[in-house]
């Protein structure tokens, strides 16, 4: 406030300088002066907190609170003496925050992201364990009964399903770390994570520190992984309760029921059917997307009931099946005429940027994605688009589409994939990107020149702005019948849930199947009882904000500001798209790998192996090291030790040392043929007879015995008869078996060494 009251601003002697409450008087009478037309603000619910009105020096301000910005807007006020003197709104910007707390956000953030990379390769490794458990708990490795594969593909929806919700769940952690915990902003939990990201692992660190701990670091690492997990699953949990609370109370109001139902247990049940029933119908309409290219007047909420018509219009294949006469005469679907307009989900937000000569450039037109196709695009008045501006911006959509073409072409011709590939697909994107958005963008052009030629009146041009649009609705031309509706739900559950869950059960899959559980019976709550689902139905929510009052239904404005974070940023966040490709991509590499182990070779013996360059033994080469360099460098003497053998040269004795370069000669081993470790073996530790040998017989008299002759593992073990020991040599990936195995054990690590090279200091050693 130091800032506005040095401000130039003439001061009102009448007027107390304490900042007094102001919300809603229009004309205040306070010893003399009059407060007239003072401009009344409605806080939306896209506002995090809402507006805060005080009068201060003779001003009224009006506070608007961002994540890191505080906008006023002051109106100075005027006495009858100063009718005169009237001043236009000023508005201001400022940044409220310290360095301090920047500083702090930042590490709550750093941390949840370290977090949430652990959660996404815990994430892949459920799709490995779920893959992998398919040949080790079968009786062939090499066979997987199909039924097993079944059951396993059967699983990867509500897999899939729930990893993307989780992973989405984690992000928007992440994000209200940044904004420090505002989406259930109380003193409450200000105090918990302070005490999370904090004051425990300070506490932990000093304890340790104090009582002179070997692993300080790695204590209190774990007492921070262990607090935010649990805080982590706590603030999900409250997310989920919040959004199936908000359907719940949508429904009840926005599809009440048609007769009151005092019992509270029956009402509830009723309420959980129609929000089950809107659901499911919302999800299997046949749907139709028609483009509208409107300006000025003709902007409106619904152009499908008006007299507007559509330039182009797109039916989903799901409608067009739905709309067979089969389907027709099965009854299963009714036909909606005429078609309902659904909301999507930036109508259901309300979000509707605005784009002026001053706000526009190429860098955001660029990153914007679909978005810009909501945009309002000013073409009259002050603010309006230039030729340059509207020229740039269809060069940037065709520039974006042509270089995203031609990279996968390229990729294409890396993996020489053939000419006849490179052209369809250069095809394809003519027909399907670059002719579509030369047609669009044509029209648009032309709506556009059509409005600046109508712009000619310079006085009108001064008083209102002429707009344009580029709108996609989406309208139902069908709907499932109950019945139908009802049978979803019992075949998602019993087909993709219940059976799959069964069978990982009776495969003593136990770690997968309780994840398997945990994942389902939440993706079913957000798949059965989806708020935005109700909202797309009924309207924004706006529409929806109306039919509740703080008094009676205890609404405040922070719900309705949580529910459209819920909506809006979790449950139909564009991050879900993103990850659920990432999961689709890992799921079909894995699916790959292990369709392709199933039409290789049971076992590649070194026998069926092409031929590989010989491994050369030098008899003369002899090192006389220095002090500061010993040879050999590397020994391993834990419990071994190899026998001294004397060597043909007994200046290159091994002496009785377990030396690294030995252990590495007997892991190349396991790729030679029998024939050549005869030679070899006797060759490298020296002596008439070798004194490692390869126990060929005895290891394959085993595999017999222990009925694993069909194991893809493949290996040889060398005994050692003067030390009484033997070393298993176990070959590395020659089978997609093998790569699969790899993938299994490494893919953890090589995330997790990843996400920390993608923090500060993560790369040091």
């Amino acid at each position: 406030m130091e800032e506005l009251a040095s401000d130039d601003v003439e001061e009102s002697p009448e007027i107390d300088e304490l900042a007094v409450d102001d919300v809603e008087e229009k004309n205040v009478k306070n010893g003399g002066s009059v407060v007239d037309k003072i401009v009344a603000y409605e806080s939306d619910f896209s506002l995090r907190l809402p507006i805060s009105s005080v009068r201060f020096r003779g001003c009224q301000l009006n506070v608007i609170d961002t994540a890191n910005d505080q906008i006023i807007l002051k109106q100075q006020l005027y006495s009858e003496e100063n009718k005169e003197n009237k001043k236009a709104i000023l508005v201001k910007r400022l940044s409220p925050a310290t360095y301090a707390q920047r500083s702090l956000r930042i590490g709550y953030t750093l941390i949840t992201v370290i977090f949430v990379g652990f959660v996404f390769v815990f994430c892949c490794q459920v799709f490995l364990f779920l893959a992998i458990a398919l040949p080790t708990n079968s009786d062939q490795i090499w066979s997987i009964p199909k039924l097993a594969i079944l059951l396993s593909l059967l699983s990867l929806p509500v897999m899939l399903y729930g990893l993307t919700s989780l992973m989405t769940m984690g992000c928007a952690f992440v994000v209200d770390s940044y904004r420090g915990g505002a989406l259930f902003r109380s003193t409450t939990v200000e105090i918990i994570y302070m005490l999370v990201f904090l004051i425990a692992p300070i506490m932990t660190l000093m304890i340790c520190l104090m009582s002179r701990n070997e692993e300080p670091w790695r204590i209190t690492a774990l007492v921070w992984a262990i607090l935010i997990s649990i805080t982590f699953a706590i603030w999900s949990l409250a997310v989920t309760y919040k959004e199936i609370k908000a359907c719940f109370m949508l429904v009840d109001r926005c599809f009440p029921l048609e007769e009151e139902e005092p019992n509270k247990l029956i009402r509830f049940m009723k309420t959980a059917n129609r929000a089950l029933l809107i659901t499911q119908t919302e999800r299997y309409s046949g749907t139709r997307r028609q483009r509208y290219l409107v300006a000025g007047d003709e902007l409106t909420k619904n152009y499908t009931e008006s007299e507007l018509t559509p330039v182009e219009s797109r039916t989903s294949f799901f409608s067009c099946l739905v709309s067979l006469k089969c389907c027709l005469k099965m009854k299963t679907f009714d036909t909606v005429d005429p078609p309902k307009k659904v909301l999507e989900p930036d109508e259901i937000m309300g979000y509707q940027p605005v784009m002026t000569k001053n706000n526009w450039s190429m860098q955001k037109f660029w990153c914007s994605g679909d978005s810009h196709q909501q945009t309002l695009l000013v073409t009259g008045g002050p603010s309006a688009l230039s030729d340059e501006q509207m020229k740039f911006s269809i060069f940037c959509t065709f520039t974006s589409v042509i270089l995203a073409t031609l990279l996968l072409i390229g990729f294409m011709v890396w993996m020489e994939l053939g000419v006849a590939i490179y052209l369809l697909a250069a095809i394809l994107a003519l027909l399907c990107c670059v002719y579509p958005l030369f047609r669009n963008s044509r029209e648009m052009k032309k709506l556009y020149d059509q409005l600046k030629e109508d712009n000619y009146d310079e006085e009108d041009n001064e008083q209102e702005a002429k707009t344009m649009m580029n709108v996609w609705e989406k309208v139902v031309i069908s709907e499932p019948k109950p019945w139908l509706c009802y049978t979803f739900v019992v075949f998602e559950v019993v087909f993709f849930f219940i059976w799959p869950f069964i069978t990982m059960l009776t495969n003593k899959n136990y770690p997968v199947a309780a994840v398997f559980f945990v994942l389902g019976f939440f993706s079913f709550l957000y798949r059965f009882f989806d708020a935005a689902a109700v909202l797309a139905k009924y309207g924004s929510i706006s529409d929806a904000c109306h039919l509740f009052t703080e008094d009676s239904d205890g609404v405040t404005h922070a719900r309705k500001h949580m529910l459209s974070e819920i909506v809006g940023g979790i449950i139909n966040n564009k991050g879900r798209q993103v990850w659920t490709w990432i999961f689709v991509f890992v799921a079909l590499v894995v699916w790959f790998m292990v369709s392709a182990s199933q039409t290789s070779s049971e076992m590649i013996t070194a026998e069926q192996r092409g031929p590989r360059p010989p491994i050369l033994l030098v008899h003369d080469f002899y090192y006389a090291g220095v002090e500061t360099l010993a040879y050999p460098t590397c020994q391993l003497t834990k419990g071994f030790e190899f026998p001294d053998t004397g060597r043909l040269d007994a200046r290159s004795a091994k002496n009785v040392s377990s030396d690294l370069g030995d252990f590495a000669f007997l892991s190349a081993m396991a790729y030679e043929k029998d024939s050549i470790n005869d030679y070899t073996l006797q060759e490298w530790f020296g002596g008439e007879s070798s004194s490692v040998i390869d126990e060929v017989e005895y290891v394959s008299q085993w595999r017999q015995e222990s009925g694993t002759q069909d194991n893809p593992v493949y290996f040889k073990l060398f005994s050692v008869p003067e030390g009484n020991s033997a070393i298993v040599s176990i070959r590395g990936s020659e089978t997609m078996f093998d790569w699969l195995a790899n993938l299994h054990l490494w893919f953890a690590s090589g995330v997790a060494q990843l996400v920390k090279w993608c923090t500060p200091f993560g790369w040091s050693e």
